[in-house]
Formats: structure tokens, sequence, C-alpha cells
């Protein structure tokens, strides 16, 4: 279980920095919304 949670961190992080900090290209990238992926990034304590 852990193990999971940090592979989604890891695609979380890694998408927001091929974005070059810009949620909504990262959140395009990934097929969410700008708000999901915010949500996402508070829930698994990743700052921007």
């Amino acid at each position: 279980m852990l193990a999971d949670f940090q592979k989604v961190a890891q695609v979380r992080r890694k998408a927001f920095s091929h974005a070059n900090g810009n949620a909504s290209k990262a959140a395009e990238s990934l097929g969410i919304s700008r708000a999901t992926f915010y949500r996402k990034l508070k829930k698994y304590g990743i700052s921007e």
C-alpha cells in the first residue's frame, strides 16, 4: 500500500516538474482537471 502511495506521488511530482510547474499542463498530461490535480498534490503532501 505504501509503495502504491509513493508511486502515485512520484508520478504527480514528475508531471508537475515536466510541466515546468504549470499545474494546468501537468493536470492535462495526467488526464485530470486542474482542481483534481491540486487536491492530489495536497493529499500526497506535494508542494508546488
